[in-house]
Formats: structure tokens, C-alpha cells, sequence
């Protein structure tokens, strides 16, 4: 049951960021606070959500641990750690008018 809550909201905040997060990339070991994603790519328009001049031409994530420390979860920080990381960029033409 908590798996399913944490595997919803994982998905609602990453689905921003990523393509084809699914339970089936998905490892979970929930109380011992380890979660791991394997094989993500990046969404395509990723930066034009922070508003950057690149366009996003490929973008692969090999692996994304997470580890929560449940315990002391407001004394201790969240560590992600992204491994294998491929991206390729092009400078974006934006054009403005006057």
C-alpha cells in the first residue's frame, strides 16, 4: 500500500522532468528508504521549462538512487545520486519582436 503512494507521488513530481517512469524501472525498498530508477530519458522540453536557451536533442539518465532517511528525515538530507548521464544540446533560436 505505501509502495503504491510512493510510487503515485514519485511519478507525479518526476513525470515532469522524465519520460517513461513506470513501476517497471522502478525499485523500491521502502523502509530501508532506497529508491532506484533505471534507463530514463529526459523529456524533451525540459529546458524550456526553465526557461534556458538549449533545446534538449538527447537526454538518456542510466541510473536515479534516492535514499530517504524515514528516521531523521528533518535532520538528515535526501540524497539523490544520478549515474551514467548522457545529454546533447543545441543552442536554441528564440526570435523577438519589437
Amino acid at each position: 500500500m505505501f509502495e503504491g503512494l510512493l510510487e503515485s507521488v514519485l511519478g507525479s513530481f518526476l513525470k515532469k522532468y522524465l519520460e517513461g517512469f513506470s513501476s517497471d524501472n522502478l525499485k523500491l525498498s521502502v523502509w530501508s528508504g532506497k529508491i532506484s530508477l533505471e534507463n530514463l530519458t529526459l523529456r524533451s522540453d525540459i529546458f524550456k521549462q526553465f526557461k534556458l536557451p538549449l533545446e534538449l536533442v538527447f537526454g538518456k539518465l542510466g541510473k536515479l538512487k534516492i535514499t530517504v532517511p524515514w528516521s531523521s528525515l528533518g535532520s538528515n538530507p535526501v540524497d539523490v545520486l544520478i549515474e551514467d548521464i548522457l545529454i546533447v544540446v543545441s543552442k536554441s533560436y528564440i526570435s523577438h519582436t519589437l
